[in-house]
């Protein structure tokens, strides 16, 4: 159970990194290439990075380490 404080500051951390690059990335897009669209113009592919980060590094991160630690969990012993 010692190990759970480090677990939640590292997932603490890891979340945080996850929220600012998700924030970054819309201010690049946002900023730096004209913006998001979805109107079938060329602004239309900046919903590209946004989703790709947001899905499938975002979310499903978050994803695997809930699915790790209830395998963890449910494999401790109670005493």
């Amino acid at each position: 159970m010692e190990d759970y404080g480090r677990f939640l500051a590292l997932l603490g951390s890891a979340l945080l990194v996850g929220f600012l690059s998700v924030i970054f990335t819309l201010v690049w897009v946002l900023h730096y290439r004209e913006g998001l669209a979805w109107d079938g113009g060329a602004a239309e592919f900046n919903w590209h990075p946004v989703l790709i980060l947001t899905g499938f590094v975002f979310v499903q991160g978050i994803g695997c380490v809930c699915v790790r630690e209830r395998q963890r969990v449910s494999n401790q012993k109670i005493e």
